[in-house]
């Protein structure tokens, strides 16, 4: 029995996943292996989305590479596709505005780029 006052625990953390959303925009967190034959997703677990990135970790090329992959994947412009942190590391976070997709259609696309 609570006493009078006393506020509920906390809800328990959501399950964590690899992308969420904050303020109208999806986050993705990505881990990036650069200099690869061509650009694709190769796996999703609850860290992180790896991805192949075909172009190399020079001059900014791989970055720009991932950022039009995603913009095509989720079908937004390059424009609403940034990259929020780790631009000089394999590990990722990018931002991506005006998608309006939902947590399900998210893990479809991604597992849809996924080769078999």
């Amino acid at each position: 029995m609570q006493k009078k006052g006393r506020t509920p625990p906390p809800p328990p953390p959501p399950v964590p996943a690899p992308f969420y959303f904050k303020a109208s925009c999806l986050f993705l967190v990505v881990s990036g292996k650069p200099n690869s034959k061509d650009t694709f997703i190769t796996g999703l677990d609850e860290e992180c989305i790896s991805v192949c990135i075909g172009a190399p970790a020079k001059d900014n090329e791989a970055n720009k590479e991932l950022l039009r992959y995603l913009a095509q994947v989720f079908k937004v412009r390059k424009s609403g596709v940034s990259l929020e942190k780790g631009g000089k590391s394999r590990h990722k976070l990018v931002r991506i505005e005006g998608s309006g997709l939902t947590v399900a259609e998210v893990e479809t696309l991604l597992n849809a780029e996924i080769p078999r």
